[in-house]
Parts: C-alpha cells; structure tokens; sequence
C-alpha cells in the first residue's frame, strides 16, 4: 500500500497537483500546490475560525487578478476531476471569484466581462454551473444572521444564469437554469416576494416538469417552494394540496434530493395544519418517521413530529413511532409520550432529561393552540433552507 500511495504522490507531483516541501527522507510533507484551494477545501470540510481567518487574510494578501487568474485555474481543472468533486471544484472557484469581485469593487461591464472570458474559456456548460454554485453559496449566507443582504446578490447571479442561458436547449444548460430559477424562487421567499417566488416555481413546473429524471430534483424543490409561499400568503388549501403533490410524487423515493423535498413538504403541511388547528392524516406521519432517520439534519423533521403530536392520542403516538425505523432515534419523544399516559419506563438520565424539555414543549403548543385559536400562525418557512 505504501509503494502505490508513493506513486500516486509521485504522479501528482509530475503533474503540479502536488509539491514536496519539507520533512525528513522518512517523512515527508505534502501540500496542495494551490494552497487557496487546500484552504477552502478544509473550510468545507470544519468551520474552524482558523481557517476563516485564512481565508479572510489570503482574500486580503493576493491581488484582484491573482484571485481571478486562481478562479479560472480550478474552473478549468474542474473537467478533469471526478464527479463527486467536481461541484466542489467549482464552489471553490465561484467564491475565488467574488473574492476577486469584492477586493476589486469593479464596474458591471468588468463583471461581465469576466463571465465572457470563462465562457470563451470553459464553455457555457461550466460557466453556467460555477455561476448557479456563487448563488447556491450566497443564498446559504443569507440565512445566516445579519446576512439578509445577501438575498439581493442572490437574485443577482441568478438574473445573470437567466439571462446568459434562459433559452439554452442544452439538457445539461437547461439543468442549471432550473437550478437557478429554483435558488430565486426561494431568494424571494425569503425576501416576503412571494408572487414573484410563485412565479419563478411556476416558470420551472411549466419549463422542466416533463418527466425527465436528472430534473426531478429541482422540480420537487420547486413545488416546495411553491407550497411555502402559497402558505406565506394564506392559501392554505393550494398550499396542502402542493405539498400531497410533492408526496405522492416523491414521498417514496430512496433519491435523498428527492426524499429531502418530502420530509420539508411535510414541514410546511405541518406548519400550515398547526395554523389551522387541524390534525395530520396518519399516513403523513408515516412517511415522515420513515424519512426522519434518513435525513443529515432531522431538526425541522421532528419539529414537524412535535407538531403533529399535539392533535392525536399519546397511546396512538407512541405505537406509530415504535413501529417506524425512527423509533430509535425518537426514544426522547416516545419517553414524553410514556408519561402522558401514565407509563414509567426506565431510560437512561440523559433520555430523560430530554424528555423532560419534549413534555414541556408539547404543553407549550397545546396551551398555545387554545390561546392562538384558528386562524393564528404557529411559524414561517424559511424558503432558504429548502
């Protein structure tokens, strides 16, 4: 194993990939020839605040051209990389370049005139997906506190994938277009626009909602979006009824793109049934706690759970999470639900110290049930997240 990693090491070095600096005959050091990519890499991989400040400082160190000129190189050696780092590749080399935006403050035309050169040099495919990766990025950014501004250059870059490639019949273009459109539709979801989120879904359901399976993806997170902002502006009928679109459509899927997509439909039918005091069918329970266990981040899932739970029988409860592969997983809830109706079982202290906070919270949503009667919100959306 050691001969074949030193001549894997070996190729890389031949290739510029990778440069030998320092160390001992029996220990040498290998770094990533392009050190701003290395930086962002492990930037992706842990949010160390040690990293962030590299980054911050390397911004701030290398010139505007430099930055660009590194932002090209990793778009460039994108073609070459496999599949499962090519998207990384080329989030790195979006973010090189609005560090080369931002550092240089340039003019629109200077804008543009960057995105005709990487066209020229990558071709529009490529361009077109580093473009639609800068907006993924700055859309995750405004949902982070005191980023909210970020919302505006989000619609920005999309406007600017719309614009350049709106009318592409290149199936791999038209993939990226659907991509954007989705990204502003939820930009404007956040930005309370919601007509004109409505609209952008709509534009993706009548344009790409044509069975084709590599567009699966962005069409389910259009209609969540759209059952979002549906809900943000009180058609709550149109909006459940998205969302059992979304379910019956993709409620089964093993895609984890897709089944994400179900589990936030569930989300909002949970958040749009809370706010009309009404309770959620059995079989909408079911699918959640079949995906909840699935999900990377089950947080708004089982807020949905919680949700839920407020309008049926504990006992009722309690057997429909044992019997779902989440039960595991749900042992803090089931230990709540054990207590409502008189049961003592015997968890583990740190079980029952959530416990404990689930019970309460479950109090605090039925007194504020009572209190809000129909009509009143439980939450929002936040159409970022989707």
């Amino acid at each position: 194993e050691t001969s074949k990693c030193s001549a894997q090491l070996a190729r890389l070095i031949e290739r510029g990939v990778v440069r030998l600096d320092g160390g001992s005959s029996r220990r040498k050091q290998y770094y990533l020839s392009e050190r701003m990519y290395n930086i962002y890499y492990l930037l992706r991989r842990g949010k160390e605040r040690l990293v962030e400040l590299l980054i911050r400082f390397m911004a701030a160190y290398y010139a505007p051209d430099e930055l660009k000129e590194i932002s090209t190189r990793i778009a460039l050696e994108s073609k070459d990389v496999v599949p499962e780092m090519r998207s990384l590749y080329q989030q790195a080399s979006a973010e090189l370049l609005a560090m080369s935006k931002q550092a240089l403050q340039p003019k629109e035309g200077d804008v543009l005139k960057t995105i005709d050169e990487l066209t020229t040099r990558l071709g529009e495919r490529q361009t077109a997906a580093m473009l639609v990766g800068r907006a993924m990025a700055l859309s995750v950014k405004g949902l982070m506190p005191g980023e909210s501004s970020e919302w505006n250059e989000t619609l920005a870059a999309c406007d600017e994938v719309l614009r350049r490639f709106g009318d592409s019949e290149t199936p791999e273009i038209a993939e990226q277009v659907a991509a954007a459109l989705v990204i502003k539709g939820g930009a404007l979801g956040e930005l309370n626009r919601q007509e004109e989120a409505l609209a952008a879904c709509e534009e993706v359901l009548r344009r790409f909602d044509n069975g084709a399976p590599r567009l699966f993806g962005q069409v389910a997170r259009a209609l969540v979006i759209k059952g979002a902002a549906l809900g943000e502006l009180n058609r709550t009928e149109d909006a459940l009824t998205v969302c059992d679109d979304v379910l019956l459509r993709f409620g089964d899927s093993g895609v984890p793109q897709l089944f994400r997509q179900a589990a936030f439909a569930l989300v909002i039918k949970s958040i749009v049934l809370a706010n009309l005091s009404r309770p959620a069918q059995p079989r909408d329970i079911a699918v959640l706690l079949t995906i909840l266990p699935k999900l990377d981040s089950p947080t708004s899932a089982v807020a949905a759970l919680l949700r839920f739970s407020i309008d049926h029988n504990p006992e009722q409860m309690r057997e429909w999470i044992q019997a779902s592969p989440a039960a595991e997983l749900l042992q803090p809830l089931t230990t709540a639900l054990e207590w409502e109706i008189g049961l003592e079982p015997r968890v583990p202290e740190e079980v029952s110290e959530v416990a404990k906070d689930i019970r309460r919270t479950l109090a605090e949503k039925r007194d504020a049930r009572r209190s809000r009667g129909p009509g009143g919100h439980d939450q929002h959306v936040e159409h970022g997240l989707i």
